[in-house]
This record gives C-alpha cells, structure tokens and sequence, in this order.
C-alpha cells in the first residue's frame, strides 16, 4: 500500500511539471495562434485576442490588396509573409492531441490551460488545416469582409499536415465538449452544436476517436473520450441554467431541450410535460377565453 502511494504520488507530480511545460510553450505559441485568428476572422473580430499591432497589419495590407497597389502574386507573397507560424501552431495542438491519446494528460487539463477563447475557435483550426475558408467579421471599414480575402489566402494552408489533421480536430472535440460541460460559453450557442452534432457529426467524432485510440491499444481510453464527446451532443441542464433564474420560454420552444439537454431520470418527465405545456401556451389564439 505504501509503495502504491508512493507511486501515484510521483506519477502525479510528473503529471504537474508536463502540464507546467505545456504552459510555457503555450506562452511562446499563442502569438502565433493570434496572429491566425486574425487571418481567419479578420482584424474587426473582438474574440481573437490579438494585439493592437497585429490587427493593424492585417488591416493595412487588406487595404492595399483592396486598393490594387498590389497584384496577385505580390499579395499571396505578403500573405504567406504573416502565416510561417501555422506549422508551429499545428506542431503544438498535435503534439497535445498525443498526450491526451496516450492518457498522459486529461482533456480537462488541456481546457485549464488553453481556456475558452481557443475550444470556441474551431473555424480558425479548420482554415489553418486547410479545411475551411476564411469568413471574416462584418466592420465599417470594407463592404463584403473576407470575400475579396479569400483569394489571397486560399492556397496557403491546403490539407499539407495529413494525419496530423485528424489528432488536432480530435484535439479541438475534446476541448469543445469540456466547454459544454462546464457551461463556459453562451447557451444558445452550445445548445446550437448539440444540435449540429445530433444530425450527424457528432457520431463522426465519436468513431474518431476511438480509431486514433484504437490505433495505440488503448480502446478503454477511446471509451473514456468518446463518453466525454457526448456532453457536447447531449449537454448538461446544470451546464447551461447555474442560477436560480428562470430559463427563457424561447429556449424551451425553439431548441427543443428534450433531445438536446441531458437530465436527471426523476426530472426528464418532468420537464418534457413543461415543455408541452408551454407550447400549448403559445400556440392559443391571444383572444382564446
């Protein structure tokens, strides 16, 4: 018994300086991954996190590239001058998917470290991987934002990080699903990608990560994330209602929270005979007796 302490102890204080070494190198990537965000969602977008400096250099060059001062090649060679940290970017999300993997880490410890403002990102990951085009943030500055961009960026970043793809993505459901749990995002957005994630993509990340699992002998590990990718399909009724306030009637009727929330068995009958009352109630004429 006291060896097994013993053991558990040391493991645990290993786990602690790997995740003290993970915050330091996230320190040193997290100017790069900024300077991504604003290129993925413009220099307008307040949720990137970028310094002043580095919107502002985004916007000036949207400027010329608008104003033809400069021609395509001359663009694309300005634009890839601000995109060399992709790779670094990329080799470090990878690099956290393998921990989690191999249950060096815990998806949760990754969260504590990289916070809400990257989980809520996934449409910047997906661009950098090549998997998504680039949708920037409406502004005064320029009519139609991101359209006029794409062209300078759409050839950067073209599927080239091959299996590396999947671990990050797997990285980013992780990270999504333990944002859902902890209820550290808008409910109606969490409850809007329960619902995307039912109608089919939800049961796509699910096999994902018990393939990359699979892949190193750690099935049970597979299991372990694939219950935990539920709480983003099937999110939590505590996770999106902490206070004693009454939820909205528009969440009730316009989410449909009986697929979409997950509770107590003693309280889902009961919630769904509310949620039916309370269509009933805004379903009957105003001038109904």
């Amino acid at each position: 018994m006291v060896s097994l302490a013993v053991n558990r102890s040391s493991a645990r204080r290993s786990q602690v300086t790997l995740i003290s070494q993970v915050r330091t190198e996230w320190l040193k990537v997290h100017p790069d991954w900024t300077q991504l965000g604003v290129l993925a969602r413009g220099p307008d977008d307040t949720y990137t996190g970028a310094p002043y400096e580095q919107r502002q250099r985004v916007r000036q060059l949207d400027t010329e590239l608008a104003s033809g001062k400069l021609d395509l090649e001359e663009g694309r060679s300005k634009v890839s001058e601000l995109t060399p940290s992709s790779t670094t970017v990329v080799e470090f999300f990878s690099y956290l998917s393998e921990l989690i993997l191999d249950g060096r880490v815990r998806p949760s410890e990754v969260y504590s470290v990289l916070g809400p403002d990257v989980a809520r990102h996934g449409r910047t990951i997906r661009w950098v991987l090549g998997l998504g085009e680039v949708k920037w943030a409406p502004s005064d500055f320029i009519d139609d934002r991101g359209t006029s961009w794409n062209q300078w960026t759409d050839y950067v970043n073209v599927n080239q990080f091959h299996d590396r793809t999947e671990r990050i993505l797997l990285l980013f459901d992780c990270l999504w699903a333990t944002l859902a749990r902890r209820g550290d995002h808008n409910w109606h957005l969490i409850l809007f990608c329960a619902q995307v994630k039912q109608n089919g993509s939800g049961e796509h990340c699910r096999r994902r990560a018990i393939r990359l699992a699979a892949e190193r002998g750690r099935w049970i590990h597979g299991i372990r994330l694939q219950r935990l990718l539920l709480e983003s399909e099937y999110v939590r009724l505590r996770s999106i209602h902490k206070d004693r306030d009454p939820l909205p009637v528009s969440m009730f009727v316009d989410w449909a929270p009986e697929k979409l929330v997950r509770q107590g068995r003693w309280r889902r009958r009961a919630l769904r005979t509310c949620i039916r009352a309370l269509r009933l109630e805004l379903e009957r004429p105003k001038n109904f007796p």
